[in-house]
């Protein structure tokens, strides 16, 4: 994996990064609350066994344990994965929450032996290889959940990305700003992007800290439905966000649920 984005970004650049995650805190709760009640909804009450996959800092699985989930996080970040037992210890539920280090190309291998109830991929982590690889990190959560387990998706929804799309955009979180040059493939459906991160020097100075290209895919509904069904995923249903919203082609996120068969 040496070289490759993801390294550079949750890694290298991490830290950075992690203020990104950190900003939608806030958020959380309601986000949290409505996978549970989906999961619930969907024959996987608390008390169930969920692994958060790319968990980053541990904003969901750590609400989802005091919602009464037994979790287990894995991220390819050792910064996120600290970060992530220091909220558990914060939010009182550290005895419900399992983290480890470890690649999402890998979980099965990692995770062998274990079975869960539900896998969550949130926040648009998933489709960061070639379409091969990305097959293969299905296959792999397809060996760790039971027969009839779920699987939640929260990404980007291509359709909505072709209406709005804008070759430039910037972030900025506390004193981090994250310049954003965009190339978005429609014949391949991948967005090759390169992130400028500066820092604020005070009285109106940047200095650059790096920049980072990154390439991944992003799909429309129809594309991650058949990626699902090669890899022993049967579709369940489908929201625009994760509070619940309609789904359509101007909904902003795909959050769509499978069913391992």
């Amino acid at each position: 994996m040496s070289g490759h984005w993801v390294e550079e970004l949750f890694i290298q650049r991490g830290e950075d990064y992690a203020k990104v995650l950190s900003s939608f805190l806030p958020r959380t709760r309601a986000e949290a609350e409505w996978i549970a009640e989906l999961l619930a909804r969907n024959e996987v009450p608390p008390g169930s066994r969920i692994l958060d996959l790319a968990c980053g800092i541990g904003r969901h699985a750590g609400e989802l344990a005091r919602l009464g989930y037994h979790v287990t996080g894995v991220d390819l970040s050792p910064a996120y994965i600290a970060r992530a037992e220091e909220l558990a210890r914060s939010q009182g539920v550290r005895e419900r929450v399992a983290y480890r280090v470890g690649d999402m190309r890998e979980v099965g291998e990692i995770l062998d032996g274990e079975r869960f109830d539900a896998i969550l991929n949130l926040f648009t982590s998933f489709g960061y290889y070639d379409d091969e690889t990305n097959e293969v990190v299905l296959s792999g959560c397809r060996k760790i959940v039971r027969d009839g387990g779920l699987f939640l998706i929260d990404i980007l929804n291509r359709d909505y990305l072709v209406q709005v799309f804008q070759p430039r955009g910037f972030t900025r979180v506390e004193d981090v700003l994250f310049l954003e040059d965009r190339d978005f493939r429609l014949e391949t459906g991948r967005m090759r992007s390169t992130w400028t991160i500066l820092k604020d020097q005070g009285g109106g100075s940047y200095q650059r800290e790096a920049a980072i290209e990154l390439d991944h895919r992003v799909y429309t509904l129809h594309e991650l439905v058949g990626l699902f069904d090669q890899t022993g995923w049967a579709y369940r249903e489908v929201h625009g966000s994760l509070t619940g919203e309609p789904f359509g082609v101007a909904a902003r996120r795909i959050a769509a649920l499978f069913a391992a068969c």
